[in-house]
């Protein structure tokens, strides 16, 4: 017997069994989701851990995070993707105190994606790279202050023999018992659980890979820190030819007291009238910023080009803000190394400061002059002025450091009145200029002094100079012929260039005999001033 009803029943439940299948299907294959997992490190490929990875979908909802691990590994879970579209978009961020680092760029933030499904049970891959400095100048809080330099770029750290420097290290939270090592083990450094080390250079020097151990959760960590160099410097010899030249000038605020009149401007003139052709001149400022005087620039022994130099220091020495001793150093740097820079050509800077440094830590850019690429130091003249009790002993002794260390010269002066003939002492050391004769004498108004030089044969030049504190002096020099040369009239191979406290006759091949410079002060604002006249000649080639 049949029963349609029953029959239709049976046949439409095979039917009704494979759509709801169907849809089974298609619910699961809609909303099946694979992990997302995937490690985030910086450029030199340093895992970051402890940084939180989110992700968005196709809608930019957000559908979940997960922060990295100790080793930089994060993972999505399934679950955590729920209700959610693909493709995906995963973001991190970290914020890097780094000092290299400048504030409006301190937080560094790194994205991947589109991230699409994977097949279920196999997880997406998505690795982020984050621009995190995993090596850094740390802070030395109340220790000793550093004496090495830590390039974050670069990940060189550089520490003359037994200075020292404090590493500031990215690991995970979790991490302890650091230690920083040589090349073949020694330990020059740790701590037990700050991120931020002293270390100490080997006194016998050292030029090689800088490694870093620790522990997380129990298990060892080893991984590179870049390099360490450490190496004493000698003085350079001066090389024939041009030279480049950077002038770091103090414009901070205490100097309207130390050099109310500006020497520091008339300083910066003579250097412009003593470079040669091509030669490079440079000058930049600094107070608590950089404050720019004019762009290192060929001499091409055009008026024009010497002029307008001296113009931009005249408007660009200023008195205004503190004393960062860092902005100073990193541009004169940068100046030297820029763009057009022969980086073989002989270097050299003229540092000048009334007082110490007090923008934070002092993070002994000097070196870079130190341990250049060239392979030779550049050296630093460095210029003390104003009161001894304006400095204090530390003060004092970072500036007499920047000094050996780079293989230049310290000076000390109280009063402003010596700056010209200081930059002349500067200049010639640099440029490997011998000094014939040099004496100080102090003036009243109407006094004369004669000079007396014996010059050889076949020298390329001689300068007879004559630097001078506050007042109007004249000078005259005559040749072994009797001819006397005036700054009216200098004569023929002969230039006279002068400023409110100096003034210098330069010769071209002058004629062997004795010559004659005489040094009048015309006219004084105080009883008596200080004077000094040196003769130079440079080098035989």
């Amino acid at each position: 017997m049949n029963h349609p009803a029953a029959l239709r029943g049976a046949r439409a439940r095979p039917w009704a069994s494979l759509a709801l299948a169907g849809l089974l299907t298609m619910t699961a294959a809609g909303t099946a989701r694979a992990d997302i997992t995937g490690t985030v490190a910086n450029g030199a490929g340093v895992p970051i851990g402890d940084v939180r990875v989110e992700v968005t979908d196709a809608n930019a909802r957000f559908a979940d995070s997960q922060y990295t691990n100790a080793v930089g590994v994060y993972t999505i879970p399934t679950s955590g993707l729920t209700g959610s579209t693909p493709p995906y978009t995963l973001k991190t961020s970290k914020y890097d105190n780094c000092p290299e680092r400048p504030y409006a760029e301190a937080n560094r933030e790194a994205t991947a994606g589109p991230v699409n499904d994977g097949a279920p049970g196999v997880p997406s891959v998505a690795n982020l790279a984050l621009d995190i400095f995993d090596v850094c100048a740390g802070s030395q809080g109340s220790g000793a202050e550093p004496t090495g330099i830590v390039d974050a770029v670069a990940r060189r750290t550089v520490v003359p023999p037994g200075g020292i420097v404090y590493l500031r290290v990215l690991a995970h939270s979790s991490a302890v018992n650091f230690q920083v090592q040589l090349a073949d083990g020694t330990p020059i450094g740790g701590s037990a659980s700050d991120t931020t080390i002293l270390i100490s250079a080997p006194a016998a020097g050292y030029d090689g890979p800088l490694n870093l151990v620790y522990t997380v959760d129990g298990v060892p960590v080893s991984r590179g820190l870049g390099t360490l160099t450490s190496r004493a410097i000698a003085p350079p010899v001066p090389l024939p030819g041009p030279i480049d030249i950077e002038a770091i000038v103090d414009v901070s605020g205490s100097m309207s007291g130390t050099d109310p009149k500006f020497v520091r401007k008339d300083a910066v003139n003579l250097l412009a009238e003593l470079v040669r052709p091509a030669d490079r001149l440079g000058a930049v400022g600094f107070d608590d910023d950089y404050q720019p005087i004019f762009d290192s620039t060929i001499i091409t022994g055009a008026a024009s080009v010497v002029n307008a130099l001296k113009a931009a220091a005249n408007k660009g020495i200023i008195n205004s803000g503190s004393t960062n001793y860092n902005v100073g150093m990193d541009k004169a740097y940068e100046a030297l190394t820029g763009a057009g820079v022969d980086p073989n050509r002989q270097k050299a800077v003229i540092f000048l400061t009334d007082g110490g440094h007090n923008s934070g830590t002092y993070l002994n850019g000097h070196l870079r002059f130190a341990y250049n690429p060239s392979g030779r130091p550049w050296p630093v003249c460095a210029v003390q002025l104003g009161s001894p009790s304006s400095f204090q002993p530390t003060d004092v002794a970072r500036l007499k450091r920047i000094a050996a260390e780079t293989g230049g010269q310290y000076f000390a002066t109280s009063t402003a009145a010596q700056l010209t003939d200081i930059y002349f002492r500067c200049f010639g050391r640099t440029t490997g200029q011998q000094t014939l004769q040099t004496k100080v004498f102090t003036y009243v108004a109407g006094q004369q002094r004669n000079f007396k030089q014996k010059l050889a044969r076949g020298l390329p030049s001689a300068t007879f100079f004559v630097g001078w504190g506050d007042g109007r002096y004249r000078l005259e020099l005559v040749d072994p012929k009797g001819k006397v040369h005036t700054r009216a009239k200098p004569g023929k191979a002969f230039t006279f260039r002068g400023g409110a406290s100096f003034g210098f006759f330069r010769v071209n091949k002058p004629a062997a005999g004795l010559w004659r410079l005489r040094v009048l002060a015309q006219k004084l604002t105080t009883t008596r001033d200080r004077a000094r006249t040196t003769i130079t000649v440079p080098p035989r080639k």
